[in-house]
């Protein structure tokens, strides 16, 4: 699961491998303490500047990037 108080991002932690499910919160709020514990793996997405988060789906395209790229290599 994506969440801004992970310690590790997704730039640290190589993609899983197998199928994998990215779970995203809402914008602004994130995921209920109930996702987050249900997840296997919590990342944060390392942003700059003075973003407070992005929309679901930049979110979603910057982990995708962050596990797709790495593999292309």
């Amino acid at each position: 699961g994506l969440d801004e108080t992970a310690d590790v991002t997704v730039y640290d932690e190589p993609c899983p491998p197998g199928r994998v499910a990215v779970v995203i919160g809402a914008e602004g709020e994130g995921m209920a303490r109930l996702t987050r514990e249900r997840c296997d793996h919590l990342l944060s997405l390392p942003m700059r500047g003075r973003v407070g988060s992005l929309n679901a789906s930049a979110s979603l395209a910057a982990v995708l990037y962050a596990y797709v790229v790495p593999s292309r290599r």
